[in-house]
């Protein structure tokens, strides 16, 4: 819808306001499946489900039933951080500018240190730490390999919760097969192996397409 496309990717600050209007809106959208079907839609809302199976809380139709007071009080959170995220980044841009003048080398040892003592603060143990200097190399490695996190933290959160349900669905109807007699299960399955195939369809013609590129340019 910009009059002035070709302005894009060059500090112009109808690109910044796009893409940061489409990061803030994300939030809303990944909420949705996690409270009204219990999956996350996102890595931040996968931790927000570990917290949820912390405290005995299971996400899902039910939650609106039997702890509706958490749902609406979410909700009400959300606004609420809206609102301040609004007034602080107004006022406070200036100085979130200035903190991008400090060198990696400095910031990156002060964020490491908090990190480990909000760590050992919470249950006062050495173990916490190493736990987070762990998952900190893998992060790390998943980075550097440039590979998706948040399959990972997905996998780490409701692989234990998908296993015990499926376990008990195969015990209840005698065999997998079973599965397919419902159609919501029919219908999920299917958009999943739809969404699978589509991601590794567009992965490879971006590989072909990028090296075409190089075999052009080396031409």
């Amino acid at each position: 819808m910009s009059k002035h496309p070709e302005e894009f990717g060059k500090g112009c600050p109808d690109g910044i306001v796009a893409t940061e209007t489409a990061n803030n809106a994300t939030i809303g959208g990944a909420m949705i499946p996690l409270l009204v079907l219990g999956i996350p839609g996102d890595g931040v809302t996968a931790m927000m489900l570990g917290g949820f199976l912390i405290h005995g809380l299971s996400a899902g139709p039910l939650l609106f039933v039997k702890n509706a007071d958490v749902v609406y009080g979410i909700f009400a959170a959300c606004m609420i951080c809206i609102t301040m995220m609004l007034l602080i980044e107004f006022f406070g841009i200036k100085a979130f500018v200035q903190l991008l003048k400090i060198p990696k080398h400095i910031l990156m040892p002060l964020i490491l240190v908090l990190c480990c003592v909000g760590a050992y603060a919470t249950n006062n143990r050495i173990f916490d730490v190493q736990s987070i200097l762990l998952f900190g190399l893998v992060g790390y490695l998943y980075h550097k390999f440039r590979l998706p996190t948040t399959p990972f933290v997905l996998c780490f959160l409701i692989g234990k919760m998908l296993e015990t349900y499926l376990r008990r669905g195969i015990m209840q109807y005698k065999s997998f097969g079973a599965f397919f007699q419902r159609p919501i299960f029919d219908a999920f399955f299917f958009v999943a192996i739809g969404v699978v195939i589509w991601s590794v369809y567009k992965e490879y013609k971006m590989y072909i397409n990028k090296k075409a590129g190089k075999a052009s340019e080396q031409s």
